[in-house]
């Protein structure tokens, strides 16, 4: 189409200026009502949800009527997502729709967590193999985070023993962790799993481990790490028998070939610290053949995790050594890691020495010093901006000045009162004392 451009200029001269920008304020208002109605799509309706193939399309509908507040409608789309799932045998769909649902039913609901367990268990039974690890896994979870919300109110609850009610409202703190325990192990049990790649549950990876894409190799691996990080949890220590279990200080810090060579034992089978070795051993045999960034992710946590429950006075030789063949070995994410983790365990070394007044100064002086040296070879190896960053955080911290003092706040009158200063990175300090108006 060939447009005039003269004669429709001469066109809109003929019109007052005020009917002009009525014109164009008109024509404006138009095409962007118009460009509306082109680009706006209608929303799926539940009934029409077995006539799609394209799942995202499905959830961005679900997400639009949740985010505007539709929770029973976008509760009755989810339903109908999880029957469009089952028909077409997608397991992976239909166990998103179990993760998704409990944010959903929470503003409809008292009591969101005891619901979202009954509706899931109800069903496991109906998934595969792996399915039904994934869900024993992400079940755990949830008990894991009814007792967390409600150990306040769970602390006057008595153990009476046996086994537990129905009521999961009623279980005493030992019975819910014992269960959340009992999922994570039965959600590694089956072997099989260790052959299925994560791509097969794609879509589920982020919800169950931030780092899955980059760092886990198999469904099994994924699930291992979950269990070993809620294993390694504050909460599950509550109910750690008071046998202690001593393990095998020069395993646990050997090198990985050598450790899961080695052999874990324990008169014990649940102490939650063998549980953990266990399964971390079992891990480091898997991923022999992985790549250096997964097998020392591992390594990392082992190392970690044997240096906070050992016992023996060599653990933190033995731990820094652990780090520094991890820290040499590859300029990988791990090795990055490892830099920090001694840095951490060097300042906080230096810390304690330095406030401690019995403590000789060189030890801290020693401890700042060897933070300094990781920090200056981890910037020659690590060039990326964020992790730049992060050391040059790390060294500030290390390096700029800071003082304290510690004083009583009532002295008895007419006697001397100690005055504990410290400081450090400082060449000298000025102390001034001021007598107060009574």
């Amino acid at each position: 189409m060939n447009l005039n451009l003269m004669n429709q200029t001469s066109f809109l001269k003929s019109f007052p200026v005020k009917q002009l920008k009525f014109i164009l304020a008109f024509i404006g208002i138009s095409l962007l009502f118009g460009f509306k109605s082109c680009t706006s799509s209608q929303p799926i309706k539940p009934d029409q949800i077995m006539s799609y193939s394209d799942y995202d399309e499905l959830w961005k509908s679900y997400e639009k009527l949740r985010d505007d507040g539709k929770y029973h409608d976008a509760l009755e789309f989810l339903t109908s997502i999880e029957e469009k799932a089952i028909v077409d045998q997608n397991e992976e769909q239909r166990l998103k729709t179990w993760f998704v649902r409990f944010d959903n039913i929470k503003p409809l609901d008292e009591s969101p967590i005891i619901n979202q367990i009954n509706y899931v268990e109800a069903r496991i039974s109906q998934l595969n193999p792996t399915s039904q690890a994934i869900t024993n896994s992400y079940l755990a979870e949830v008990y894991n985070n009814y007792f967390q919300q409600n150990r306040y109110k769970l602390r006057n609850l008595t153990d009476v023993g046996g086994e537990p009610t129905e009521n999961i409202e009623q279980w005493s703190i030992k019975q819910l962790l014992e269960k959340a325990e009992s999922l994570y192990l039965l959600s590694i049990s089956n072997k099989n799993v260790s052959d299925v790649k994560l791509e097969t549950y794609n879509t589920l990876i982020d919800n169950l481990d931030g780092n899955g894409k980059v760092l886990r190799t198999t469904i099994y691996d994924l699930l291992a790490h979950r269990a070993i990080d809620h294993f390694n949890s504050i909460y599950a220590n509550l109910t750690q028998p008071v046998e202690a279990f001593i393990f095998d200080q020069e395993l646990a810090f050997a090198k990985s070939k050598e450790f899961a060579k080695g052999e874990i034992n324990s008169p014990d089978e649940h102490n939650k610290t063998f549980r953990i070795l266990q399964i971390l051993q079992e891990l480091e045999r898997f991923n022999q053949n992985s790549s250096k960034e997964v097998l020392f992710d591992i390594v990392l946590k082992r190392l970690q995790f044997s240096y906070t429950n050992g016992v023996h006075d060599n653990k933190s030789q033995q731990y820094l050594n652990g780090l520094k063949n991890v820290f040499d070995s590859a300029d990988t994410r791990s090795s990055f890691r490892a830099a920090q983790l001694i840095v951490e365990y060097h300042v906080s070394q230096a810390d304690q020495r330095h406030w401690n007044k019995k403590a000789a100064d060189h030890d801290s002086n020693t401890h700042y010093r060897e933070a300094i040296d990781i920090l200056d070879k981890a910037f020659k190896r690590f060039d990326e901006k964020e992790q730049q960053a992060i050391l040059k955080a790390m060294r500030d911290n290390v390096t700029r000045p800071q003082s304290s003092f510690n004083a009583e706040q009532v002295y008895p009158i007419g006697q001397s009162f100690p005055l504990l200063i410290k400081f450090r990175n400082l060449q000298e300090i000025d102390v001034k004392i001021y007598k107060l108006p009574e």
